[in-house]
């Protein structure tokens, strides 16, 4: 079945979520197995793929991470021998001080290449711009924050790097199509119908 008639089927009540996050588990081993082949990729804390499927609160959130970490996947097979050290060093770089106000700038200095030319290889190398996997990042790492607590939005913002929390309003929406708001509404939604 195509993916795009999966998740068809699943929002029409055809198949639950419990069974769409067991019918990903196997291909999500498939997926870290290739990352650990490679040994040049690791994932923030509690960002791999395993635990992004079992945090999945609602089919909307699982469908977000199967097509999130299906293009991760596709963007190692095909980059996988091209990778430049300096790219992976860039991306450690960037997952491990996504919180701080980080610029393009801060990581070309980490990895000892100029800004332009960092950001055409960072581009060509992992089908993404430098801000576009920032901002995926940070907004990843907001989902869990709202998960797992009840921090406001503007805290919430400041813990993964934004200033401004209308700015960051607007990038998370880009990225999940709901507010931060909206997001922590049918998170609580969801933790309320498992709990009760």
């Amino acid at each position: 079945m195509a993916l795009d008639q999966y998740w068809t089927a699943a929002r029409r009540g055809q198949i639950r979520l419990q069974a769409c996050r067991e019918g990903f588990r196997g291909l999500f081993k498939w997926v870290i197995q290739m990352a650990q082949d490679q040994g040049n990729f690791s994932w923030a804390a509690g960002m791999d793929p395993m635990n992004r499927l079992n945090a999945a609160q609602s089919l909307n959130q699982l469908e977000k991470v199967v097509r999130g970490v299906l293009m991760d996947a596709a963007r190692r097979v095909r980059t996988q021998a091209h990778t430049r050290p300096e790219i992976d060093q860039a991306l450690d770089y960037m997952n491990a001080n996504y919180q701080t106000p980080l610029t393009l700038n801060q990581v070309a200095s980490h990895v000892h290449l100029s800004p332009c030319y960092l950001s055409r290889v960072f581009k060509r190398e992992t089908g993404a711009g430098f801000l576009e996997c920032l901002s995926r990042i940070r907004v990843e790492k907001a989902m869990e924050l709202i998960r797992a607590g009840d921090d406001r939005v503007y805290e919430v913002a400041g813990k993964v790097g934004y200033t401004d929390a209308v700015y960051f309003g607007q990038i998370f929406k880009k990225f999940v199509h709901k507010t931060p708001q909206e997001f922590a509404r049918a998170v609580r939604g969801e933790q309320k119908k498992f709990q009760g």
